[in-house]
């Protein structure tokens, strides 16, 4: 059966859903669907005031997503970090990658890492970020990645690779008078690979 190149995931950004879910109000592009109006000043804004904040959220989720990369392939020095990277999404996150789907924060750093700790080094790499407002309080992410896998512990060339997409949603959380954006659901959709996976991808214990 062929694959398809882009798997219809049920995100707003996943393709078809994106045509009707594009950055309209802050950036109006031809072809695409005209979304409905928001309240939210973050999801339409309008004054500079709204604008400059707009570009801060903006950046305050870039920042989470460089974080999860970063402190995910940290886990190949400091397999005790994975709870650091746990701890990025919300208490009752969501995340779907292609050995399977858990469901809460908790136990979710032990199910990571029954698949990841079978590689000596990683490199995730995310680019072409693409962020989208729901409310003041959700918000969308669609970025491309390419993950790197070091399979030797002493040869730096052998490696599994694989590249695809992570669509995110996220959430503000509120914490005394601070507040964070934490990831509540993620999808990793992977279209390519090359190299041993090593059973990176078989189903894992504990998904649901």
């Amino acid at each position: 059966m062929t694959r398809p190149a882009l798997i219809p995931f049920d995100h707003p950004l996943s393709f078809p859903n994106s045509l009707g879910h594009h950055s309209s109000k802050v950036n109006p592009q031809p072809g695409y669907t005209k979304l409905a109006s928001s309240a939210s000043s973050l999801a339409n804004p309008k004054t500079t005031e709204d604008k400059l904040l707009y570009l801060y959220e903006h950046q305050r989720i870039i920042d989470l997503l460089n974080e999860y990369s970063y402190t995910l392939d940290s886990t190949s020095v400091d397999v005790d970090v994975a709870d650091a990277w746990s701890s990025l999404f919300t208490e009752d996150g969501e995340a779907t990658y292609p050995f399977g789907t858990h469901k809460g924060r908790k136990g979710l750093a032990e199910w990571g890492m029954t698949a990841e700790t079978r590689f000596y080094r990683m490199q995730h790499l995310q680019s072409n970020f693409t962020v989208t407002f729901e409310s003041d309080d959700v918000a969308h992410g669609r970025t491309s990645c390419i993950c790197t896998h070091g399979s030797d512990q002493t040869d730096l060339s052998k490696h599994f690779m694989v590249g695809g997409y992570y669509y995110f949603t996220f959430r503000r959380v509120q914490n005394g008078g601070d507040n964070y954006w934490k990831i509540s659901r993620l999808i990793l959709d992977t279209n390519w690979e090359a190299g041993a996976s090593l059973g990176l991808f078989d189903k894992r214990e504990g998904s649901q």
